[in-house]
């Protein structure tokens, strides 16, 4: 898929990992909560989850791509546990320092 072709970051997968949750705590904060009405308030979720998911494994599968790993990897998330420690891998493993299959490094 043209979406997910290439590498990405260390950078750029924690930043787009540290402002969905800075969007989460924001959208969550109890006085945005109490001011919507809850027909707003769950649209508001539901975008938010889409969108932030969306981006959340786009960029992860990119990260994976960044070290020479395939993007199915992304399905750890679902496994209680190693879904840690493939976040903590994506935000700390360094880039493979050769061109691989997904291309060169950035």
């Amino acid at each position: 898929m043209k979406i997910v072709e290439g590498r990405a970051t260390r950078g750029e997968f924690a930043k787009v990992f540290f402002l969905v949750l800075l969007a989460a705590a924001i959208i969550s904060a109890p006085p945005l909560i109490d001011a919507l009405p809850k027909v707003v308030m769950s649209i508001v979720l539901l975008i938010f989850v889409l969108l932030g998911n969306y981006f959340l494994i786009t960029t992860g599968v990119r990260r994976l791509h960044d070290f020479d790993k395939s993007g199915w990897w992304c399905l750890v998330i679902l496994v209680p546990l190693a879904n840690i420690a493939l976040i903590i891998a994506l935000l700390f493993m360094p880039s493979a320092k050769r061109v691989n299959a997904y291309g060169e490094q950035k």
